[in-house]
């Protein structure tokens, strides 16, 4: 886990600060991490044609739901600039 690199310095270094206090980079945090995108991915990949694919991360992304997945940002990081 690491900055945007699209941020000002000063933001870099409180995202790096935040990441550190939330021991965001913890190998247990990193497996959960991995593990969800792995079952996004697989689901993701089932589904045949771009139209469905893209359905699928919608609906599973959209911000209008009561309950988010989890790593909720990663994801929309991850499969957002493939929508």
């Amino acid at each position: 886990m690491y900055p945007n690199q699209d941020l000002e310095e000063d933001d870099k270094n409180k995202a790096i600060y935040t990441i550190d206090l939330l021991n965001l980079q913890h190998s247990i945090l990193i497996d959960m991490r991995k593990t969800q995108y792995e079952i996004i991915l697989e689901e993701y990949l089932s589904h045949e044609t771009e139209e469905e694919k893209n359905t699928y991360i919608e609906d599973l992304l959209n911000p209008s739901h009561n309950r988010y997945p989890a790593f909720y940002s990663m994801l929309k990081k991850l499969f957002y600039q493939n929508v």
